[in-house]
């Protein structure tokens, strides 16, 4: 039975410390070759900045100002949904590290997570639409056992590489589609998705197999665009135009997840239109 949305979504107190994001703008490249601008938030972490640095070898920012260099649309990879599909993600795993605001991107989400859900070195974790990736990095010293699921046989050619350099340590790879595949018979303590849900047509049979996937007392942790008018992608997008956070509240609800708390994450630009992106945490309906 669908429990009522406004007994699911509760905004996430304000911090009673100083924010974790500041707001840096760098120059895109949309899809279809449009300029744009995007405005990401650098971590405040100093730890975080310095594991930028040491990807690049010392070479990525601390504070990351204006990029004067162009780069494509760029977010987790999640499977075949909408026009950017495993070819678009395949042709550039290679160099996707290369961009320092993919980084410090991922620095954000982990360091949102991190204040937001308890997690320890005995945390289990999937990471949903992993691309190469980047938020497990960031997380890596905090949870335990990572799995890193993706569809792009690029991206996952990458993680692989970082595995066997040692990069991602205790980690493994899925080639997993939860819309068109069963969940496997495991169990995680923490799932993590970043700007991966809005691709995904079949939205609640992927809620389905995370609820599936996620032990009893573990938490799902979403980041994803709140609801825009659809100019984000541009007309042809079949995805989803962003999430109204109560709705999305409702389907997790469905899907068989309790209490979710939503806050913003970071804002992007493009053309001078803000898009914000929300932190959702939402953990299983607890047992009768």
């Amino acid at each position: 039975m669908s429990v009522p949305a406004e007994t699911l979504v509760r905004q996430a107190p304000p911090p009673s410390v100083r924010p974790l994001f500041s707001r840096v703008v760098i120059p895109s490249t949309l899809r279809r070759g449009c300029d744009s601008e995007e405005a990401i938030d650098r971590p405040r972490n100093p730890q975080s900045a310095e594991c930028a640095r040491a990807w690049f070898g010392g070479c990525a920012p601390v504070a990351c100002h204006r990029m004067e260099h162009a780069r494509p649309h760029e977010h987790g990879h999640a499977p075949d949904s909408g026009p950017i599909g495993s070819a678009f993600f395949d042709e550039r795993a290679a160099t996707w590290d290369e961009d320092p605001a993919k980084v410090e991107r991922s620095a954000v989400v982990a360091d949102a997570i991190v204040a937001s859900v308890s997690i320890s070195s005995a945390t289990r974790m999937l990471e949903y639409g992993a691309g190469t990736g980047l938020v497990t990095q960031a997380l890596r010293d905090h949870v335990g056992p990572v799995t890193l699921a993706d569809s792009s046989d690029g991206m996952r050619a990458v993680m692989q590489a970082k595995i066997d350099a040692g990069t991602l340590t205790d980690a493994r790879i899925w080639a997993l589609d939860l819309a068109t595949e069963a969940p496997p018979h495991e169990q995680f303590d923490l799932i993590v998705t970043v700007m991966a849900l809005h691709h995904i047509v079949d939205l609640a049979r992927v809620l389905e197999g995370f609820a599936a996937l996620l032990a009893p007392d573990g938490h799902l942790c979403i980041v994803d665009l709140d609801h825009e008018d659809g100019s984000f992608h541009g007309e042809g997008f079949a995805g989803h135009h962003g999430f109204r956070r109560p709705e999305l509240a409702d389907q997790l609800a469905a899907a068989g997840f309790g209490e979710v708390t939503f806050q913003d994450c970071h804002e992007m630009v493009r053309d001078g239109v803000p898009y914000t992106v929300f932190l959702a945490v939402a953990s299983p309906h607890a047992e009768s």
